[in-house]
């Protein structure tokens, strides 16, 4: 499998994703989105490699999805993992970080950007999915 390029302009669960709000969406501005793909900015890009830097094994890449749950129906999920992609995966990869997206979740993340924001209030990966049709009012999960 050749991985695309990704595109710029708790153990396992360590790292923690929400849907962007409309005041999230000025973080991204200048990013174009790519229809068929998902879509990971810079600073996610870097988040991902210091945070991979700190596991005690360097993970082959970080698997980004879908799982059924939350408020809303959908909730995003990052997990490390150890082992090759999977037959049916898209691999996304920049230098050494991988992103590996499973076919089901795919379905649901097409033209997706992945971005990693600092604020005064707060920090994290948020998904800004236009195919998401709303979210819970914590934030935590989307729907479809």
């Amino acid at each position: 499998m050749t991985p695309k390029k990704l595109l710029h302009s708790d153990t396992q669960g360590s790292l923690h994703a929400a849907p962007a709000t409309e005041s999230d969406k000025k973080s991204d501005e200048g990013v174009q989105a790519d229809p068929e793909t998902v879509t990971v900015t810079p600073a996610a890009v870097e988040e991902i490699r210091r945070q991979a830097a700190k596991q005690e094994t360097a993970p082959k890449a970080i698997r980004v999805g879908l799982r059924g749950g939350g408020c809303s129906g959908y909730t995003y999920t990052f997990e490390w993992d150890e082992k090759a992609p999977r037959d049916k995966d898209t691999v996304l990869a920049a230098d050494e970080v991988r992103v590996y997206i499973d076919y089901r979740s795919m379905k649901l993340l097409r033209g997706t950007i992945l971005d990693y924001q600092r604020t005064l209030m707060n920090r994290g990966f948020k998904f800004h999915n236009p195919n998401s049709t709303g979210s819970c009012g914590c934030g935590e999960s989307t729907s479809f």
